[in-house]
């Protein structure tokens, strides 16, 4: 729930027909990456390769348990540009519009 820095994610698993009766309607709308989670300081960042249409783009993402702790964050020299508050990047508007311009 919400946008930007601070909001609620809500993951749950889903059983292996929910998931087969599901998966149709995403159709046209998906995003195929490769994630991987790696150290980044006392955090786990996970980077993401994305693939297909979405080909080249690399995005990173650091989770914190705070806001304050996150203001406190000093991101390594790799990190590019942050981009928390572009909704351009926002995996639903990747999956519906595609790579930004």
């Amino acid at each position: 729930m919400g946008t930007g820095l601070t909001r609620t994610e809500i993951e749950i698993e889903l059983a292996p027909d929910q998931f087969e009766r599901l998966w149709p309607y995403t159709e046209g709308h998906r995003v195929n990456k490769t994630r991987y989670s790696l150290p980044v300081g006392n955090h786990m960042a996970e980077l993401d390769l994305f693939k297909g249409d979405l080909d080249g783009l690399i995005l990173v993402e650091v989770e914190f348990d705070s806001a304050e702790i996150s203001e406190g964050f000093v991101p390594p020299g790799w990190f590019a540009r942050d981009v928390t508050e572009d909704k351009r990047y926002k995996n639903e508007h990747l999956a519906v519009s595609g790579i930004l311009e």
